[in-house]
């Protein structure tokens, strides 16, 4: 009998796992009938998505801002250290946390000048 539940309970945790990864790419992920895109920026490969191509260019620098700016991270990382050995979510709290939001936007608008003066690639796919 309790092996049934551990296996009922282990396919939950595979259906929450994958819900939640649908959820985290809402923003930048892929789906049917949206335009996608690569960017190349500093060096580091992102990706976005949206309905147009300028949506899926601010979706790359909202992933490049949030996985490799290094004041972003820096900003989270000190902020992190003072919530009491809590592990925050990294882009709930970029969103949430106004000295965070205050970084992440700041990025992400840098970005987006420098996409549009051509010092980003982008390399799109489904795009209308």
């Amino acid at each position: 009998m309790h092996g049934h539940w551990r296996a009922r309970a282990h396919g939950a945790m595979l259906i929450a796992a994958m819900l939640s990864g649908i959820v985290l790419t809402g923003c930048c992920g892929s789906s049917d009938g949206q335009c996608k895109t690569v960017m190349t920026y500093k060096g580091i490969k992102a990706p976005g998505a949206g309905t147009s191509k300028q949506k899926a260019q601010e979706g790359a620098c909202w992933k490049y801002c949030g996985d490799h700016d290094t004041t972003v991270n820096a900003a989270f990382e000190a902020w992190k250290a003072t919530q009491g050995g809590k592990n925050p979510d990294k882009f709930s709290s970029l969103d949430s946390v106004p000295q965070l939001k205050t970084a992440r936007v700041a990025c992400e608008r840098e970005c987006q000048s420098d996409a549009a003066a051509n010092k980003a690639t982008f390399t799109y796919t489904s795009c209308e």
